[in-house]
């Protein structure tokens, strides 16, 4: 489920079982209530994201 243009792009993931139940007409006209709305202070807070150590930082991702 990819938005890869030779898998049909945004349309493949719009006609996806899982999403079958999305209207995507009020989606993209944001009349949908999200289901969760996080408290956030300002531009910069964090605090809704997990802290990590600096031994995250040495992490390589292959």
């Amino acid at each position: 489920m990819g938005c890869v243009a030779s898998e049909g792009g945004e349309a493949a993931i719009q006609h996806h079982p899982f999403f079958k139940d999305i209207d995507w007409v009020i989606l993209e006209e944001r009349r949908i209530r999200p289901p969760f709305r996080p408290k956030v202070r300002s531009r910069i807070d964090t605090s809704n994201f997990d802290k990590v150590g600096k031994s995250f930082l040495n992490i390589i991702y292959i």
